[in-house]
């Protein structure tokens, strides 16, 4: 007979009304430095938000559009790095 062990709690981000948009967006970037882009889903963003996963369609069309978006946010976190690297090393 199997002992039933209870499993600890997996805590997910809730969202509270705020910056869904944003929100989506750092979950999907905290997502991909974990896996590769084909093994992300929008159901899976939406659930590290807490949200549904059609709530994800009122700010994205699809996931190439949201795929799109966290790239450019990736190039731009990258040319900030960049920029405060090159003024600190004067």
């Amino acid at each position: 007979m199997k002992d039933d062990v209870a499993k600890p709690a997996v805590r997910r981000q809730t969202y509270h009304h705020g910056d869904l948009r944003a929100a989506l967006i750092e979950a999907g970037l905290r997502l991909l430095a974990d896996r590769a882009v084909d093994a992300l889903s929008l159901r899976e963003i939406a659930r590290a938000v807490g949200v549904s996963a059609t709530a994800v369609y009122r700010h994205f069309p699809d996931k190439d559009a949201l795929l799109r978006t966290l790239a450019g946010e990736g190039l731009n976190r990258l040319a900030r790095a960049q920029r405060a690297a090159s003024d600190a090393a004067g």
